[in-house]
């Protein structure tokens, strides 16, 4: 029995059980963010499907808020390192191409490692009087964290090479206020 205990207690056992359990720690905690992500995603689900917007001559227009999405153009440009520990910012460009001026912008971003492999995935909300007029393009970042606390103990889940991002909803503009 004494053996069999000084085997169980070594660190080749530990380092052993370490590699055999973290691809599920990852994973699982993978699937948690991910399902954090849904309740936004619901909630942008929520958010009506056309919105009635007045033009400049007064009259009054119904548009689909799917078009105005698939119009908008999202680029991924960079990764670059935060100013803050175990972050990095990914930095996208996007440009309006629909005729309405937005604001509020919900956005989901999914970072991969140098193979292709999906890191993590976020979702928020671009909340500010930033607002993304027809035919303008401009940046925004995004935060991801590769550095976590698992356990209590600091774990690096990989720095991200590259990132999409999505816009899953808009505000429409009319008249300087947000069509909601």
């Amino acid at each position: 029995m004494s053996k069999l205990w000084k085997i169980l207690d070594s660190r080749i056992v530990a380092v052993l059980v370490f590699l055999v359990i973290s691809p599920y720690w990852f994973a699982y905690v993978a699937q948690k963010t991910l399902m954090q992500s849904f309740p936004f995603l619901a909630a942008s689900a929520l958010k009506p499907e056309v919105v009635e917007v007045e033009k400049a001559s007064g009259v009054k227009e119904i548009v689909d808020v799917k078009q105005i999405l698939a119009s908008l153009e999202v680029e991924f440009v960079k990764i670059n390192p935060s100013k803050w520990p175990g972050k990095q910012e990914a930095l996208f460009r996007i440009k309006n191409a629909s005729a309405y001026a937005l604001q509020n912008l919900s956005v989901n971003a999914v970072f991969y490692d140098e193979n292709g492999k999906v890191l993590d995935a976020r979702s928020t909300m671009l909340l500010s009087n930033t607002v993304y007029h027809p035919g303008a393009e401009q940046f925004f970042k995004f935060d991801y964290d590769y550095e976590r606390r698992l356990a209590g103990e600091k774990s690096n889940i990989g720095l991200a090479h590259s990132a999409k991002a999505a816009i899953l909803g808009v505000d429409v503009v009319q008249d300087g206020t947000p069509n909601t």
